[in-house]
C-alpha cells in the first residue's frame, strides 16, 4: 500500500540537511536513526516526539512495545504536545532505539 510506496520514495529521494547540503538518498530506517539523535520536540507518557525529514516520529519509551503498534496512544498523546496526527498516513519501524511510529502526509 501507501506505506510501502513511501518507503520506496524515501530511499530514492535526497534529503536536505541545512546549509543547502544534500545527503545521498538513504533507507528510511537510517534516516530515522539519524533524526532521533537530534533533540526531541516533546515528551509524553509513552513517547518521545521527533521532527524528521520523513514525518513526525513517535519513539515508544515505556518498556516493551505492545502488539499491534499503539497508534491510538500516539494519536492521543500527540495532542498533548500540539500535534493533531489524526489525518496523517502512518507506519511503524523497528530501529536500534526501539519502536517508531511514523506519521506523514
Amino acid at each position: 500500500g501507501r506505506s510501502q510506496k513511501l518507503s520506496a520514495d524515501c530511499r530514492i529521494r535526497a534529503v536536505s540537511r541545512g546549509y543547502g547540503q544534500f545527503l545521498p538518498a538513504m533507507p528510511i530506517r537510517e534516516l530515522l536513526e539519524d533524526a532521533l539523535e537530534e533533540p526531541s520536540i516533546g515528551q509524553t507518557a509513552r513517547f518521545s516526539w521527533h521532527a524528521t525529514p520523513v514525518g513526525i516520529a513517535a519513539l515508544w519509551t515505556e518498556g516493551a512495545p505492545p502488539t499491534p503498534p499503539p497508534y491510538d496512544n500516539a494519536l492521543q498523546e500527540g495532542l498533548e504536545v500540539g500535534l493533531d496526527l489524526s489525518r496523517e498516513e502512518r507506519e511503524f519501524h523497528q530501529i536500534s532505539k526501539g519502536l517508531v511510529l511514523l506519521f506523514h502526509s
